[in-house]
């Protein structure tokens, strides 16, 4: 049954993005799909500029499009959308271009091969950039993106990045264990890859040339077993638990590792190239799985043992106890009551006797 519907404009989100454009606008209302909806347009002054839906997501209460790129920043006064020629507007400045994303420093620079080191973004105008990304290459060898945080509070300044994987290309080989595991930044092309950023339709920051953007990949962090026949090792109540491996601290400080005992949390104290220290939770008793992660990277390296659960002392059943000892007393109740009924009787019975014998030897 045909039923007139009135499509109602409410919203758009975000509400700012960077003036190179390519910000995914969501378009928020009511029955948004009624009809034909020709396109959308953002207006400046008199200037209309076409933002491009994307059709698979027109939907009856949101629909998105990608907004254009501008010369400079404005305050876009209106949104509109047409439909089989009619128009629904939103205005009151919903949208504002801000000035583009700056990358200024990235740190650390370093990472493992399998990833997950997390790196501190600084520069400017990041609140305009809902999701960024990051990714590494090297030569035509381009990494996936991973998802960047923005930092509360600091959210138009800092981002929090992890490292990539390293791509095909990159081949690191693991240091001369003879001297120091300390890393040594070489000039090796197979370990060395540039950073990129995806934030919008913004071109400046997938290729940094202002900035040391390259990051050194080295080998991953190898763990050993606690012990080599998967036996848990016994925890010396009140001491730090040492676990070996080797070039753990390559692409690692402390903050990068996580180590958890029985799922919870073994503060970390100390990394060295072959030394991971931690401070133990506390356990009453049992064998707790140790868990080590660092980035994209988890080990399961064996069991501390806390100690033997308390000895149970078996349970004294009082019940058969009861049935057991209820009829011997009410026997030796019994007895002790017919004892004396008989005694009683006897001395009775004596007594009369003793009478009528009185009686009879009287003359």
């Amino acid at each position: 049954m045909f039923r007139y519907v009135d499509p109602k404009l409410e919203a758009v989100f975000p509400v700012k993005g960077p003036m190179s454009g390519g910000t995914r606008l969501t378009m928020r209302g009511k029955d948004l799909n009624a009809g034909n909806l020709d396109n959308i347009s953002l207006t400046m002054g008199e200037e209309m500029l076409p933002c491009i839906v994307d059709r698979s997501t027109i939907g009856s209460h949101s629909t998105i499009c990608t907004t254009p790129g501008v010369s400079r920043p404005n305050v876009v006064t209106s949104v509109r959308i047409f439909f089989d020629g009619s128009v629904r507007m939103l205005d009151q400045g919903p949208f504002t271009y801000t000035e583009d994303p700056v990358v200024d420093k990235i740190v650390p620079l370093t990472s493992f091969v399998s990833g997950g080191r997390m790196l501190t973004v600084t520069g400017r105008y990041f609140d305009s950039i809902q999701q960024p990304k990051m990714f590494v290459w090297n030569g035509k060898e381009k990494s996936q993106t991973t998802d960047c945080l923005h930092i509360p509070e600091m959210s138009s300044t800092t981002l929090t990045c992890p490292s990539p994987r390293a791509p095909n290309g990159i081949h690191p080989t693991p240091p001369d264990t003879s001297g120091s595991l300390r890393l040594k930044r070489q000039s090796d092309i197979n370990t060395i890859a540039k950073i990129g950023f995806i934030m919008d339709g913004v071109l400046g920051v997938q290729n940094l040339t202002n900035i040391t953007s390259s990051i050194q990949y080295v080998v991953d962090p190898l763990f050993q077993n606690l012990t080599s026949d998967g036996s848990s090792v016994k925890y010396q109540s009140n001491t730090s638990f040492v676990i070996r491996g080797h070039y753990l601290n390559l692409a690692a400080s402390e903050a990068d590792v996580t180590v958890l005992i029985g799922g919870y949390n073994c503060d970390v104290t100390g990394l060295a190239p072959s030394v991971l220290v931690c401070s133990p939770p506390h356990f009453d008793y049992g064998d707790k799985l140790v868990t080590i992660r660092m980035g994209n990277l988890e080990y399961q390296v064996g069991y501390l043992n806390y100690g033997d659960p308390p000895v149970d002392h078996p349970t004294v059943n009082y019940g058969w106890v009861a049935g057991l000892i209820v009829p011997i007393v009410a026997l030796c109740i019994i007895g002790i009551v017919t004892g004396v009924i008989l005694y009683k009787r006897r001395a009775k019975g004596a007594t009369t006797n003793h009478k009528g014998t009185n009686d009879t030897e009287t003359p």
